[in-house]
């Protein structure tokens, strides 16, 4: 799973134990550079990249975690 940090520019990674319900911080995924915005609304494709709106950056970043 992951959860976009806006205010940080960070994309976090989380690991979620189905068997057990338990979610897991597992790191930093992506770091986002300020001179493109903030990153903000955010899907996964079939192949596992992130695609990411940049809040004051003017585009969708693909970025493959």
């Amino acid at each position: 799973m992951y959860y976009t940090d806006t205010p940080t520019r960070q994309i976090n990674r989380y690991r979620y134990d189905a068997a057990s319900g338990t979610i897991t911080y597992d790191g930093i995924a992506v770091t986002i550079d300020p001179a493109t915005g903030f990153p903000d609304g955010m899907t996964i494709d079939i192949h596992g990249n992130l695609w990411v709106a940049h809040w004051g950056g003017y585009g969708v970043y693909c970025y493959n975690p």
